[in-house]
């Protein structure tokens, strides 16, 4: 099953797209309404209305993640909002803002959404200093509880002169960090200069993938640098 997903302003709509219609061996569109603002908000202690959907994402077996805001909902004077996930029925939610995570990370966030045909979500949310930014996927493979994946302001994985994360990018319609069905991680950012010598122009864009067995991301691709296979040529 393929599937693909609207945003409008007061309702989220998602089609599912079967392959084939047994009988009639064409593909056929069926549209289910997920959610509306105004809802109720199946949120533990808040009784606050849907509000504000963020760009819904859907898997190979048309299951549906999205998040909202939440108009009149409580969160010690924070802003509300949560994570739903739906598998064909009612959306449940699955995380909400303020929710802390082992690392000490408290989600405040669900921006550049992404959801695994394994069912398991990557996503960025602001960090708590500085507003620096978080990426957010599972931490040990598919199932595995959330972690942080990567962060800015930190050392990048893999690098030889010591620089730093500066910022995670998005090419649209490519929205990262990518997740694949085995819970691995890419993503894009740019660097900046850490403790080593200053990072040029040239050498600033990056791109971090999985790069032994254990999942972990680390350097695939750097601007500048030898492009691999290609005699003499540089990314």
């Amino acid at each position: 099953m393929t599937g693909k997903a609207w945003h409008l302003p007061s309702v989220l709509i998602v089609a599912f797209v079967p392959l084939l219609h047994p009988a009639l061996g064409v593909a056929q569109v069926q549209i289910t309404q997920l959610a509306l603002t105004g809802d109720i908000a199946p949120l533990v202690g808040s009784a606050g209305t849907l509000e504000d959907f963020g760009a819904p994402v859907i898997n190979a077996s048309g299951r549906v993640a999205f998040s909202s805001f939440v108009q009149g909902g409580s969160n010690g004077g924070a802003p509300s909002g949560a994570l739903f996930l739906s598998g064909g029925g009612l959306p449940e939610v699955s995380l909400r803002f303020g929710d802390t995570l082992p690392s000490g990370d408290a989600i405040r966030r669900f921006n550049f959404l992404n959801l695994s045909d394994a069912g398991d979500i990557a996503f960025r949310s602001p960090g708590m200093v500085f507003s620096r930014e978080v990426v957010f996927a599972p931490a040990a493979g598919p199932g595995s509880p959330l972690g942080v994946v990567a962060r800015e302001n930190v050392l990048a994985p893999g690098v030889s002169d010591g620089a730093l994360f500066a910022d995670f990018l998005s090419t649209l319609p490519i929205s990262y960090p990518l997740l694949n069905a085995r819970g691995q991680v890419a993503l894009t950012a740019s660097l900046r200069t850490g403790a080593g010598p200053p990072v040029s122009a040239s050498s600033r864009l990056a791109i971090f993938g999985p790069t032994d067995p254990s999942g972990a991301i680390g350097l695939v691709a750097r601007t500048g640098a030898p492009a691999p296979g290609v005699d003499g040529g540089l990314c």
